[in-house]
């Protein structure tokens, strides 16, 4: 059987991935994609955030923890 891997750019994460690799809690993170200050989308209720982004995100070095509980 073949595994095909998606590219970086097409995978997705779920928020306890997500809140993973940011290190933050996973309330933290629901919070702020809720304030748009991590980028995630939420369908149907269910949040899903792209992995891509979210790399981006951590590599920028923007203050991830400080962006996430600003408004908890």
């Amino acid at each position: 059987m073949t595994t095909i891997e998606a590219p970086l750019s097409d995978q997705v994460l779920t928020p306890s991935e997500a809140a993973e690799l940011l290190e933050i809690s996973e309330p933290e993170l629901l919070a702020a994609a809720a304030r748009r200050a991590i980028p995630g989308v939420c369908l149907g209720g269910v949040w899903r955030f792209s992995l891509a982004k979210i790399t981006r995100q951590r590599n920028m070095g923007l203050q991830v923890h400080a962006l996430a509980a600003a408004h908890l």
